[in-house]
């Protein structure tokens, strides 16, 4: 029915590395997120565009094992204000989780229990069209959670020039972002002129 897509995203801008950082540091005071100032430059961000229904249970060890795994690092998650029972639940839910995960310790397999550190679980309520784009350009890369994924905030994020980690064989419906990333492989491949375009950052992870 149609040729091509019914949005119009603008092509991504690559920005200098103060530039990065200068907005960084002003979305960071902006909404006052509790990251130290000496370390917002490393900071490792993951933003999860996506609406509050999307986040099933099974998502949770995801985030768990990021922010146990990944030092200083930060997950931020969008929530409607008028809608803030979505919020409360989420935020109890994941204050909440937990799992056993094999240690070694002096030569002796053990287990220790996992909790996630809410302190680096970030809620911003949702943005202005400029501010959500300036979320994007500060993240380190996107989460596309399963088994319910993302569509158009994809295609925003791959607007900006940013990563998106996506694992399609755990979606229970269309994997539209890791389709996304196929046909930007097969355009890149076939069409496009290194030489005059900066390449996009594309990739599926596999587990």
């Amino acid at each position: 029915m149609f040729d091509s897509l019914t949005y119009s995203f603008p092509y991504p801008e690559v920005e200098e590395n103060a530039g990065k950082l200068k907005k960084r540091k002003a979305f960071v005071k902006k909404f006052n997120l509790p990251i130290p100032e000496e370390k917002i430059e490393t900071a490792t961000i993951y933003t999860i565009p996506q609406s509050l229904q999307k986040f099933h249970p099974s998502f949770d060890i995801v985030l768990s094992r990021l922010l146990n795994e990944v030092s200083n690092s930060y997950i931020i998650i969008l929530f409607n204000e008028d809608r803030i029972l979505w919020k409360n639940k989420l935020f109890t839910r994941l204050k909440e989780f937990s799992y056993w995960k094999s240690t070694i310790s002096s030569n002796k397999n053990s287990e220790a229990k996992e909790r996630i550190d809410m302190s680096r679980i970030l809620f911003i309520p949702n943005l202005q069209r400029k501010e959500f784009f300036d979320l994007l350009d500060i993240s380190t890369c996107l989460l596309d959670q399963y088994p319910f994924g993302g569509g158009v905030t994809s295609l925003e994020g791959f607007a900006r020039n940013k990563p998106i980690v996506t694992l399609p064989h755990l979606q229970t419906v269309p994997g539209l972002t890791s389709g996304m990333i196929l046909h930007m492989q097969h355009e890149w491949n076939s069409n496009v002129n290194p030489s005059s375009t900066p390449k996009a950052k594309i990739g599926r992870a596999h587990v």
